[in-house]
């Protein structure tokens, strides 16, 4: 708060809206700079690290100054010849050279997962499907996607498999609900009744 000349009340908030550019920034810059700053560690050279990220030493410079600014401590020891960590880039790197391994490795099993199915399929179908469609099959489907465990429930009741927690099911495609998605597995079956004269009344 202050008193201007004209004996006006006036409230300074500049240093909270400093304070909220700054935390506004922090939050938006958090990452920026590590993965340079990585790779110049791994590697000990800008001009190597640079080729591993495919971009300009210059790129990596300016990101690892950025990076010592916002942290106000130099992170290399800068010659003509050579690069190396200081004290605080030591310190740095212990603590988030396993995240970033972890960071990495996870991002590549996602991307595997994404290339080949896993997790658990769960279908209901009917009694009837079972030696027509799923034993023929199933053995086959295991040994081609082996991460896929296939949960299968055996009714005859029809109701919205959706809703009851189901990925598919396997039904007479007359019990098939309009709005569903629907692919034929077998020829179609003729139903026919067949009594015995023998058959006691």
């Amino acid at each position: 708060m202050s008193l201007d000349i004209n004996g006006q009340v006036r409230f300074d908030n500049s240093r909270e809206q400093a304070a909220e550019k700054r935390d506004g920034m922090g939050r938006e810059k958090t990452f920026d700079g590590v993965s340079e700053f990585l790779a110049v560690a791994k590697r000990q050279s800008v001009r190597k690290a640079a080729l591993e990220l495919e971009v300009t030493p210059g790129a990596i410079s300016q990101a690892l100054q950025k990076l010592e600014r916002r942290l106000g401590v130099p992170l290399f020891y800068r010659t003509t010849r050579r690069i190396a960590l200081t004290e605080a880039g030591e310190a740095l790197l212990a603590k988030i050279a396993p995240a970033a391994q972890l960071i990495e490795t996870s991002l590549g099993d996602t991307v595997q997962s994404s290339n080949e199915p896993s997790g658990t399929l769960k279908l209901i179908v009917e009694r009837l499907a079972l030696p027509h469609v799923i034993e023929p099959i199933l053995p086959a489907f295991r040994k081609a996607w082996p991460n896929v465990k296939v949960d299968i429930t055996v009714s005859n009741l029809h109701g919205d498999i959706v809703a009851s927690g189901y990925d598919a099911g396997i039904l007479i495609g007359s019990y098939i609900a309009k709005e569903m998605i629907a692919v034929r597995l077998s020829p179609s079956f003729k139903w026919a009744v067949f009594g015995s004269p023998d058959y006691p009344p």
